[in-house]
C-alpha cells in the first residue's frame, strides 16, 4: 500500500542532486549552461547595486568554469544562528543569500531567491571558492555540493572580489561541454 512509510524528505543537496530539473530547468545543455547564469546572475546584482566593475567568464581546458568579479566578496564570517561562515551557508543551502531584505541589495537582476549558487555547486563534480574581503583571501572547496574543505584564510590582500571555479558533473548532465 501507500502510506507514510513511501514518503521521502530529501533537503538541500540531496533534493537539488535527486532532482535537478526542478532548479536548474534540464540536465542537458540548457541546464549546463544554467548553472553558469547562476553565478553570474550574482556577479551582475554587485554591478547594477554599483560594488563591482569587472566580471570575467572562463571556461578551463579541463571543462571547468571560472567566474571571478571584483565586488565586495561573500562574507566569510560566522552566521549568528549557525555555527558555519555565511560562505559555507550559500554555497551548501537554499533559500540562503543576502537579498531577501533588500538591504545588501536595492536593485536585483537575478538570482534572487537563495537558489542558483547552491543548485551550481550541487550540480558540480567540484566547486572552489576564493573570496577577497576583510584584507585576506578566503578559500573553501566542495564536491558534488558537500564541504570538502573549510574555510581557509590565506594571504593578505588590499582586493575585495569572488572567484568561483567548478566542473559540471557528468554524472547530472548529458553535457558537460560548453
Amino acid at each position: 500500500g501507500y502510506g507514510a512509510d513511501q514518503i521521502q524528505h530529501l533537503e538541500g543537496i540531496d533534493g537539488i542532486r535527486h532532482r535537478p530539473q526542478m532548479y536548474i530547468g534540464s540536465t542537458d545543455n540548457v541546464g549546463l549552461h544554467h548553472i553558469v547564469f547562476e553565478v553570474t546572475d550574482n556577479v551582475l546584482d554587485e554591478f547594477v547595486n554599483g560594488y563591482a566593475k569587472t566580471l570575467s567568464v572562463t571556461i578551463n581546458a579541463d571543462g571547468s568554469v571560472t567566474v571571478a568579479d571584483d565586488g565586495r566578496g561573500i562574507p566569510v564570517g560566522k552566521m549568528k544562528d549557525k555555527d558555519q561562515s555565511a560562505l559555507e551557508v550559500v554555497f551548501t543551502e537554499i533559500h540562503a543569500g543576502g537579498k531577501f531584505d533588500r538591504k545588501a541589495y536595492t536593485t536585483g537582476t537575478g538570482g534572487l531567491h537563495g537558489v542558483g549558487i547552491t543548485a551550481t555547486n550541487a550540480c558540480s563534480e567540484w566547486l572552489e571558492a576564493e573570496v577577497r574581503r576583510e584584507g585576506h583571501v578566503w578559500t573553501m572547496g566542495f564536491a558534488q555540493g558537500r564541504l570538502t574543505t573549510p574555510l581557509s584564510k590565506l594571504g593578505a590582500t588590499e582586493q575585495t572580489g569572488t572567484k568561483i571555479t567548478f566542473k559540471p558533473d557528468s554524472a547530472i548532465f548529458s553535457t558537460t561541454v560548453l
